[in-house]
């Protein structure tokens, strides 16, 4: 192993430990904004520690985060460009986090648009962020709700400079077609209906296939 390949593996390391803690952390970030964005338009009397208790964002640890110890060392020596590492990683952390809060945090996103942007698919960008806007004003006027999930759609718009308009379109069918497959066949193993399915894991999973396929 070459030094840079050390590095980049020590980083790994590195970064699996901080994506580790800022889960639980994610909870209490958003609860300490919510508080304080609330408390600033109307006068009530609760605090802080009473608000947490009572939000139904709680705090969660997953033992799905222990895989970022062996996932984030594998993805860097198994790559030769770092950025592409990078942009997996961080969708690593972002599937963990919509499965266990249903939620994805906007400055990773941010991150990800920023490392994304150096393929330059400026064409593909502004087709997305088109779409989704038609796809959001459509669900919301004509069928009176929420379509696609916010993060999802931000999330597709972050990663669309870095494919071709072709690719984008392929992997927004292979996560569609991903987490039909995976509702349906919980449907029929648990016979229960699922009210929320976290879709950015179908999304960084097409975003893997696609990369790795081109």
């Amino acid at each position: 192993m070459n030094l840079v390949k050390f590095l980049e593996f020590l980083t790994a390391i590195l970064l699996a430990f901080w994506f580790k803690r800022e889960i639980p952390l994610f909870a209490k970030r958003i609860n300490r904004q919510t508080y304080d964005e609330f408390y600033s338009l109307v006068n009530f009397q609760l605090d802080y520690s009473d608000f947490e208790k009572q939000s139904k964002l709680k705090i969660k640890n997953s033992k799905l985060s222990i895989l970022f110890f062996f996932i984030f060392p594998l993805v860097t020596l198994l790559n030769q460009n770092y950025l592409i590492s990078a942009m997996i990683i961080i969708l690593c952390f972002l599937t963990v986090l919509d499965i266990i809060y249903y939620l994805t945090d906007i400055r990773y996103l941010a991150i990800l648009f920023l490392l994304t942007l150096y393929k330059g698919n400026l064409e593909t960008f502004y087709f997305t962020v088109i779409f989704f806007i038609f796809i959001h004003f459509f669900s919301i006027f004509l069928l009176k709700k929420e379509g696609f999930g916010l993060g999802d759609s931000l999330l597709l718009i972050a990663l669309s400079p870095l494919f071709m308009l072709e690719q984008m379109l392929q992997l927004v069918l292979i996560a569609s077609v991903l987490g039909i497959t995976y509702y349906l066949a919980e449907r029929c193993m648990t016979s229960q209906k699922r009210q929320k399915l976290p879709f950015i894991p179908f999304i960084s999973v097409a975003t893997f296939i696609i990369i790795y396929l081109n």
